[in-house]
This record gives C-alpha cells, sequence and structure tokens, in this order.
C-alpha cells in the first residue's frame, strides 16, 4: 500500500470550489435575510 502524501498548497481548483461554496452560503443567507423584511 502507498500513500500519497497531501499538498501542502491545495490545487486551484479546491481554492475555485472553496469559494463557490462559501458564495452561495452567503447568497443564501443574504437571501433569507431579506425575505424576512
Amino acid at each position: 500500500m502507498t500513500f500519497n502524501q497531501v499538498a501542502a498548497i491545495p490545487e486551484p481548483e479546491t481554492y475555485a470550489l472553496l469559494l463557490a461554496g462559501l458564495g452561495m452560503l452567503g447568497f443564501m443567507a443574504r437571501r433569507r435575510l431579506n425575505n424576512r423584511v
């Protein structure tokens, strides 16, 4: 069995997915707050 080392610096795709996820969460949170008022 061989274990691949985890890269210390994540690949650009990882950052893209992370930013997209956070953006969606922020967008949904803003829509919910705006709908209450």
